[in-house]
């Protein structure tokens, strides 16, 4: 092959490359921030859960 499209070809290779690390950054920032909101509202939930809890049994104990 002729050194020229051989470092052609090599250029695109790291322009995929950089492309797919790109990508890769881009895909575990969105995981961890769904984790996050996800721990978040769980976390929302349970805590409203034991208030309701504990307001029924005020409620029968008075």
């Amino acid at each position: 092959m002729n050194r020229r499209i051989r470092k052609k070809k090599q250029k695109q290779q790291e322009q995929i490359e950089q492309a797919i690390a790109g990508l890769l950054e881009v895909v575990e920032e969105a995981q961890r921030k769904h984790w996050q909101l996800w721990v978040e509202e769980s976390t929302k939930q349970f805590v409203a859960a034991v208030m309701r809890h504990y307001e029924q049994r005020e409620e029968y104990s008075v």
